[in-house]
């Protein structure tokens, strides 16, 4: 094989390439003759399809002369002879990238992702493109584009549905909206002020319908997963309301509903095998860098593939965007159970349905009474930025692919326009909007960023989910411990019963990772307290396990990722899904410390600076001295209240259901 000593650096190949006389149309205008043999131009990318202004490219290791290719972009082009040539691609921030380019046909080895193209200048010359992209170490090549946003961690659903409440009476133009399940009278608001005196007529202008009705000039949409349609009579109905369905049939308001299916076919006993798309880097390159838009490029577009309908899947996504410029994304529905503070109290009177009579609301105030639902631990995020109109694109797909299948009120719905992006935020944090898409999107990029982060972990992973048993992801973390002595993985999650369809993964999943990781992995469980019980002395000491519907993972300080995606496979591979990405040290070590400072009850600690062994030893030692409590407290022991919600947890080996790992 015959190699080519060349090197192109940054400064050639991509500052020069940017100067005013180095456009695609000036090509070739000094009126020299064609080079007889081809004009090649390399361009550095990223996987989003935009330039990469500070790489440095090399090829063979040494340096041609300037102007390889007189006349056509000099000094940016280079002729070669057909051959095999070696490339190095490297840039700030992302992984570095060495290959091969063969120009006798077999094309680019050894880069993450390629693409080509072509073109033939005005004096009838050819130029051929190789673009290059580099794959970056924590966000996901899958997702939209990592840009910089303004971002609000939420630890509970009070303070996140105070803020949407906020924010929505602000929308000018649009809102959508997608859950899982909806309930028109689920309160965002809830003023510990005057909330338990209220009646319900008071209390509607503060639920989801009752703020949403006041935008009468907003465009508002509403997409809710829709259930089973065929496996039982009226069970495509269950997660909604009256409410919500006679706005989706009234045409004479600009409030749309759509009620959408997950057609993926769920395995029971076997794996899911996924359909594998290939990165759409020329279509990116297209939509990003108008500089190429008139190029051949020599990708098609991916072809998608229909699926037949099936009963299990769902879309199970809980975001918010308004105005394509604020969008929220989480673990939590609009549905009653979906509200509780930081503090997570047992008795808690605006932990109440909305039919609770105010009477009832006292009752529970004054422990005479247990509220109708339980204490609730959950996450959520808001960014402002560019973000916002990410997840207004993927929205808008969602919308338009319902319109397109018809689903239910499809036919009743408008077109949902193209979202306008808003300029990054200049001292913002960077984040990413990934998915996981069902086909025929086919996107799983929150396994993606999910993997990355898992490899790039050094000391500290944190896991609080609602599942644990994400077999999907085993090999990533036992490598990540071979790889790393210190790494330690703490899992917040709760008790799986041996009925539940996945306790066997969930089992596996536990004693997988006490093989490989031994005393570095921590599984605990959260509970609320209280001492005195009920009034009346029918209960005594209240130790209640906590509803933990959480989504969150922070590796080290540098990564976190929180949305609607559980740690089980088929969040990872079919469901639909939604999650955000942040990478940035200071806000994540400031999420850690307000995370944990809530769960421990300890603010003092600096649980964002504490290496990972110490964080790890720290909230075992809680754990068990707030079990030794329990213990005591039941025995009218002692009066010493437990310290924070963190208790041990150990998964039973009993489980009486043998599924594949991918159907829970």
């Amino acid at each position: 094989m015959k190699y080519r000593h060349l090197a192109l650096a940054a400064a050639l190949l991509l500052g020069a390439c940017g100067a005013p006389e180095d456009t695609i149309a000036d090509a070739s205008t000094n009126g020299e003759e064609c080079t007889a043999a081809p004009s090649l131009r390399l361009v550095a990318m990223d996987p989003w399809g935009r330039r990469l202004p500070e790489a440095t490219l090399t090829v063979d290791g040494v340096s041609p002369d300037e102007g390889t290719c007189s006349g056509l972009f000099p000094p940016a082009d280079i002729c070669l002879e057909g051959g095999l040539y070696a490339v190095q691609l490297e840039a700030p921030g992302f992984v570095t990238a060495a290959g091969q380019i063969d120009l006798a046909g077999a094309g680019v080895t050894g880069v993450p992702f390629s693409t080509t193209a072509s073109l033939t200048s005005s004096l009838g010359c050819d130029i051929q493109y190789v673009f290059l992209a580099l794959d970056h170490p924590w966000f996901a090549a899958s997702g939209a584009p990592p840009s910089r946003n303004h971002a609000t961690f939420y630890n509970a659903g009070e303070p996140l549905y105070a803020q949407l409440a906020k924010d929505l009476a602000t929308a000018a133009a649009s809102v959508t909206a997608t859950t899982w399940w909806w309930q028109s009278h689920f309160e965002l608001t809830r003023p510990l002020a005057n909330h338990l005196s209220m009646d319900s007529e008071e209390r509607w202008s503060n639920t989801a319908m009752g703020i949403l009705e006041k935008l009468t000039d907003v465009d508002i949409k509403v997409i809710v997963g829709r259930f089973a349609e065929d496996t039982a009579t009226g069970m495509a109905y269950v997660n909604t309301d009256t409410a919500l369905r006679e706005r989706a049939y009234d045409t004479t308001d600009r409030f749309e509903v759509m009620l959408q299916g997950n057609p993926t076919p769920v395995p029971i006993f076997d794996k899911y095998i996924p359909v594998e798309h290939a990165l759409p880097l020329a279509q990116r390159i297209r939509q990003r860098s108008p500089e190429f838009q008139e190029l051949a490029f020599g990708d098609t577009d991916t072809v998608l593939l229909a699926l037949n309908n099936a009963e299990a899947a769902s879309w199970h996504q809980k975001a918010w965007v308004i105005d394509n410029r604020i969008a929220f994304i989480s673990g939590m529905n609009v549905k009653s159970t979906d509200w509780d503070t930081t503090a997570h109290e047992v008795f808690e009177p605006r932990r109440m349905k909305f039919q609770s009579s105010a009477e009832e609301r006292q009752a529970v105030l004054a422990h005479e009474l247990l509220p109708d639902l339980g204490p609730r631990k959950d996450a959520g995020i808001r960014l402002l930025g560019p973000a916002a109109a990410d997840l207004g694109e993927l929205l808008r797909a969602r919308w338009e692919l319902g319109r397109a299948n018809g689903d239910l009120f499809a036919e009743l719905t408008t077109e949902y326009p193209q979202p306008i992006s808003m300029v990054p935020v200049a001292d913002g944090v960077m984040a990413q909007v990934v998915a996981t898409l069902p086909e025929p999107f086919g996107q799983r990029s929150i396994l993606e960023t999910h993997r990355k982060a898992i490899a790039q972990a050094r000391e500290i992973i944190f896991i609080e989910d609602q599942y644990f048993r994400v077999p999907l992801l085993l090999p990533e973390f036992k490598a990540a411990l071979a790889a790393s002595p210190d790494l330690h993985i703490i899992v917040v999650t709760k008790p799986v019963s041996a009925l539940d369809g996945a306790k066997q993964w969930t089992l596996f999943m536990d004693q997988e990772l006490r093989k490989a990781a031994g005393d570095r992995y921590l599984l605990l469980q959260l509970k609320s307290f209280d001492g005195e019980g009920l009034a009346d002395g029918s209960t005594g000491p209240i130790f209640q396990p906590m509803d933990v519907h959480t989504k969150f993972v922070f590796v080290d300080d540098e990564f976190l990722t929180v949305g609607s995606a559980n740690k089980n496979n088929r969040g990872m591979l079919y469901e639909g899904e939604l999650n955000a990405v942040v990478v940035d040290q200071t806000f994540v070590r400031q999420v850690r410390q307000s995370f944990l400072a809530n769960i421990t009850g300890n603010a003092d600690t600096q649980w964002g600076d504490l290496p990972g062994a110490t964080l790890a030893a720290s909230l075992q030692q809680l754990a068990i001295s707030n079990a030794n409590l329990e213990a005591e407290w039941l025995l009218d022991a002692t009066s010493t209240p437990p310290t924070g919600l963190v208790y041990p947890l150990e998964f039973t080996p009993d489980y009486y259901i043998d599924v594949g790992p991918d159907a829970f």
